[in-house]
């Protein structure tokens, strides 16, 4: 038994000695050259929608320009743009309150639609340094990254709210709501202090405020090289985030007076999410720079030609 294991372990030495070779079995050199260029780019970010990098909606593409083939700056843009729309079919509540629905006649609709869009945008500056050139080289360094970043929201409504006594339209709690679980109902329909008097409400638009981040962070981990002038690298890393967070808006419309019939006017006013704002500093194990916990990152890098050798 304890043979069978002595030569399990053997074989994977001489498999990563033979891997760990500066020369490939077409005999091309592997590693970067001095006064090189590269490009990387998470893989999986075909496959798990950015999952690993930035933010859940932002591509890191990551520039390396190598000084010598063991030194490097790094250089990194994120721009990611997101745009959800949900479309909820709810009662039409002026036709219900004034035509007579008899079977088989179908109960009269309309839609209402709740937009969602996020921008990121986030640049890295770095230093990189890795081991004697060889297929599998260890990487180490350090990145610094600034960020800014903003959500807003639009909500429309099929039905219109009327003040007039014959046909009132009111808010409605569960018509308005637009209920969906991926977004947590977000709670567009509310009490709120515009009406005077008590009564529902529902939101118009919502902004979270822009939110700026600036952090940074060290890392470690290898590049595997399949080719010559490409890579397979994996990093785990560790640092800090400050975060920023501007105020952000709600805007709401409702019934001037009490959800009653009688009420004569419409009204609409904004509330502050955060009146003064607030700063953070966050910290933990990642990656990239997502402080939403431990989280590694996977590079496919391309390294164009150069005329220097590896020194």
């Amino acid at each position: 038994m304890k043979g069978y294991f002595s030569t399990i372990i053997l074989l994977c030495v001489i498999t990563l000695q033979v891997k760990s070779q500066s020369i490939l079995p077409t005999g091309d050199s592997v590693g970067p050259l001095s006064k090189q260029w590269a490009l990387s780019i998470n893989p999986l970010v075909l496959f798990t929608k950015n999952q690993f990098q930035l933010s859940d909606i932002s591509q890191q593409l990551t520039a390396r320009y190598f000084n010598s083939a063991r030194q490097a700056i790094r250089l990194g843009l994120s721009l990611g743009f997101d745009r959800d729309q949900y479309t909820f079919t709810t009662v039409n509540r002026a036709a219900s309150g004034s035509t007579i629905i008899s079977f088989p006649s179908p109960i009269a609709t309309t839609e209402n639609n709740w937009a969602k869009q996020s921008l990121v945008l986030g640049l890295t500056y770095g230093r990189e340094s890795r081991s004697a050139p060889a297929r599998i080289q260890g990487i180490w360094g350090w990145e610094t990254t600034v960020q800014w970043s903003k959500t807003t929201e639009q909500f429309s409504y099929g039905n219109l709210l009327d003040v007039s006594p014959t046909a009132p339209v009111y808010v409605d709690t569960t018509g308005d709501a637009m209920r969906n679980t991926e977004w947590g109902e977000a709670g567009n329909v509310a009490l709120m202090p515009i009406q005077g008097v008590a009564g529902y409400s529902r939101i118009l638009n919502r902004s979270s405020g822009s939110q700026f981040t600036l952090g940074g962070r060290i890392f470690a981990g290898v590049d595997y090289f399949i080719r010559p002038q490409f890579s397979l690298g994996a990093e785990l890393g560790w640092g800090t985030l400050f975060v920023w967070q501007a105020r952000g808006y709600s805007t709401w419309q409702s019934m001037g007076q009490s959800n009653t019939q009688g009420s004569s006017e419409l009204k609409t006013g904004t509330t502050v999410i955060d009146d003064e704002g607030f700063f953070k500093i966050r910290t933990s194990t990642m990656g990239s720079f997502n402080y939403k916990g431990f989280n590694g990152i996977l590079r496919l890098t391309v390294y164009f030609n150069s005329k220097s050798k590896n020194t």
